[in-house]
């Protein structure tokens, strides 16, 4: 299954409650930096996932549509693409996830 970089597990399949879930986190985070003064620069740059082996591809593809349908702005990347931003020969394809507006009302 696909994978995020320097994870322990290779394991996917977050569906809808998994997507959510990390949203909630994320935006709970925001809160807490707006609610607590934190003097911050947050940049929010998105998410990747990367595939090491070819039938991982399809699983990008299949949760590339699915985020799509929340309202997530997704990019699939080729190998080289992905190898641009994070130096390993093992990646061979890659999904970047950015969240819009339109997705922060999915939950």
């Amino acid at each position: 299954m696909p994978t995020r970089p320097g994870s322990r597990s290779g394991s996917t399949g977050w569906g809808r409650a998994r997507t959510t879930r990390r949203l909630e986190n994320f935006e709970a985070l925001i809160n807490h930096i707006d609610e607590l003064g934190i003097d911050a620069e947050l940049e929010q740059s998105g998410d990747m996932v990367v595939a090491l082996e070819p039938h991982e591809v399809a699983d990008l593809e299949d949760e590339a549509e699915l985020l799509r349908r929340f309202g997530y702005q997704i990019e699939l990347l080729n190998g080289d693409q992905v190898r641009a931003s994070i130096t390993s020969k093992k990646f061979i394809s890659g999904m970047w996830t950015l969240a819009t507006k339109a997705a922060a009302g999915c939950g």
